[in-house]
């Protein structure tokens, strides 16, 4: 028996992910948890061996891998996954019910709000919103009886309820998503970081030099609650690259699904001058400490908006900032004007989306 501490339960955590094994990562990070830099187990070291050689876990993997395509009949599984949930239809559900919401009433459309009204509304015997919903911490019907989130396509609520700006005005802050950003210029692959920096200037080339522009990474800490999201998207194996102003980049999928990879990019770029005007919110350097950087960018908003901001503009694509946006702009009664960009060129007006019709 051996006792292994907490580099030697972070090697059994790594091997866990590339092998899968839950149970064991749940183990060892419970154990890292409660403990610290204090944490430390006892094992076998023969099993602790074979449970950490490269070669044994290639073989697992493929054994599973094997199991799995020779399987001709899926297995019960005590799991609900998500693609066994019911499917929720933003465009056609209503949040809180789940029932199906009627549409317009195009002969008397002054006789419905902008956003669809429940068909149980006004329904002899049914109970009011207040009464059955109004201290619920989600919208019930997005859940299902089995306690897990439907299935659904967020990105219909924006379609139903942007209004895009028709002749929009110079912003004089914008806010971008660096992430985002990042899959929306010319990467250059073989090249380095300063010729990724260029490809950032030409994307900010398209705002004044009196703008002020913010761009902003996610904080990247240690354990966070999209690693099981990110882990499942990259894959089994991801590879950590040493990054430094001269390296060479490769492929943009190698960095960017990659916590640790992308951490190293944004300390790389935080070296460079990227503009006039332009501030870099790094994981070390933010006016704000929350992880997430759709949080830090309304933070931003808010914060220019009490500094007289006029026009304060979100670069963007994700629902759940379109969101936070509209339950913000609400919720603070904001005067000045908020405005969401896709990439595709769109500029969405939060503020008329609160306006009645």
């Amino acid at each position: 028996m051996r006792t292994f501490k907490v580099k030697g339960i972070e090697m059994v955590l790594k091997c866990a992910a590339e092998r899968n094994d839950e149970e064991t990562i749940v183990k060892m990070q419970a154990v890292l948890d409660g403990e610290g830099q204090l944490a430390a187990v006892t094992l076998h070291k023969s099993c602790y061996c074979s449970y950490t050689s490269k070669h044994n876990i290639q073989k697992h993997t493929a054994h599973k891998r094997k199991a799995e395509s020779n399987l001709v009949e899926e297995q019960p599984s005590s799991r609900i996954r998500r693609s066994q949930v019911d499917r929720f239809d933003f465009k056609s559900q209503c949040l809180f019910c789940g029932h199906l919401c009627q549409s317009m009433n195009t002969k008397h459309p002054e006789r419905w709000d902008r956003v669809v009204q429940c068909e149980r509304k006004g329904v002899k015997g049914a109970s009011s919103f207040k009464d059955s919903h109004e201290l619920c911490a989600v919208p019930p019907s997005l859940i299902d009886e089995h306690r897990c989130l439907r299935k659904g396509n967020k990105s219909d609520l924006v379609k139903r309820l942007g209004v895009p700006e028709t002749a929009p005005l110079a912003a004089e802050s914008v806010i971008i998503d660096v992430s985002q950003l990042l899959y929306h210029i010319v990467w250059p692959h073989g090249g380095s970081a300063s010729d990724l920096v260029g490809s950032i200037k030409n994307r900010l080339n398209r705002y004044s030099n009196d703008c002020e522009k913010i761009l902003v990474f996610d904080k990247y800490c240690d354990i966070s609650a999209k690693d099981h999201e990110g882990k499942r998207r990259a894959g089994e194996t991801i590879v950590e690259y040493e990054l430094s102003i001269l390296s060479i980049l490769p492929k943009r999928e190698a960095i960017l699904k990659s916590k640790r990879n992308k951490k190293k990019l944004a300390n790389v770029l935080s070296t460079f001058n990227v503009g006039c005007n332009v501030t870099m919110d790094l994981f070390n350097d933010s006016a704000f400490d929350h992880d997430e950087a759709d949080v830090t960018m309304v933070s931003y908003v808010l914060d220019a908006t009490r500094h007289g901001k006029s026009i304060v503009q979100i670069v963007s694509e994700d629902t759940d900032v379109f969101l936070l946006l509209v339950y913000w702009v609400y919720k603070a009664s904001i005067q000045a004007k908020i405005r969401m960009e896709r990439w595709d060129g769109m500029i969405l007006d939060i503020n008329a989306i609160l306006v009645p019709t």
